[in-house]
């Protein structure tokens, strides 16, 4: 979803671009003879020579054309239409163009409360179903804001936790290799020094052959208490050979 969300700028740009070069003239074009095809119809209606059905034909006929109209034309157009698209709205429904906009503001209202939305103080207020609409889109804009600042702090807080989990892996890491260093160290020196080819004495190369294998066995598992046990005591015997040769490090 991401991934298809970086491509809607471009898109909008082609969608943009297409309607200024192709489509803008022919909306101007529509637009410009909807203005005139409008005010010929209400010409016919004010000149008061159609019967009772012909003029509810006429104010519906004016009702549906006018629909939407007012969004292509410039300030001087809609300053003549939209006194006339109010006017067939408040003939066909029998309502002031006042009470129309109230209850379309209600009508609203109602549909941003069902959608789960609460209502602020410039939403209750709004006169007019563009001015709740406004105030609407405020609150949506807001609350979006709102997401993004949360999801940025949230994507920040995973970028501490990954790094800080980065940082205990490669300090467990460093921890691991240190400690096998140490028992391959422990462990090449103890094989040169318990190996049993080196024993002339059969029992102490019995002796020598079961430490060996109890050595190769711990170094099998890893087992580093046992390693380090098998060195006390090997220096532990050698100390007791010859002590007057140890060192206080040793």
């Amino acid at each position: 979803l991401k991934a298809e969300i970086t491509f809607i700028p471009e898109k909008e740009r082609k969608i943009r671009t297409f309607y200024q070069e192709h489509a803008k003239s022919l909306f101007e074009k529509e637009t410009a003879m909807k203005y005139d095809y409008l005010i010929y119809l209400d010409g016919i209606y004010e000149e008061g020579k159609l019967s009772k059905t012909d003029r509810k034909t006429l104010i519906d006929l004016i009702a549906a054309e006018s629909e939407g109209v007012t969004d292509y034309m410039n300030e001087e157009q809609r300053s003549v239409i939209v006194p006339l698209v109010h006017k067939y709205e408040e003939l066909l429904s029998g309502m002031t163009h006042e009470e129309l906009e109230m209850e379309a503001v209600q009508d609203t209202l109602f549909a941003i409360q069902m959608m789960g939305f609460k209502l602020n103080k410039k939403m209750k207020n709004a006169k007019t179903e563009e001015e709740l609409l406004n105030a609407f889109n405020d609150l949506m804009k807001n609350e979006m804001e709102k997401m993004e600042a949360a999801e940025e702090k949230e994507q920040q807080r995973r970028a501490a936790r990954e790094e800080q989990k980065s940082s205990q892996s490669r300090e467990r890491k460093m921890k691991e290799e240190q400690t096998l260093k140490s028992m391959r160290e422990i462990y090449l020196e103890l094989v040169k020094e318990l190996h049993p080819d080196r024993e002339t004495d059969e029992t102490l190369r019995a002796q020598k052959e079961e430490r060996m294998k109890q050595l190769t066995e711990a170094y099998k598992q890893k087992d580093l208490a046992s390693l380090l046990m098998m060195q006390i005591n090997w220096l532990q015997e050698e100390s007791a050979k010859t002590p007057q040769s140890q060192t206080d490090e040793v």
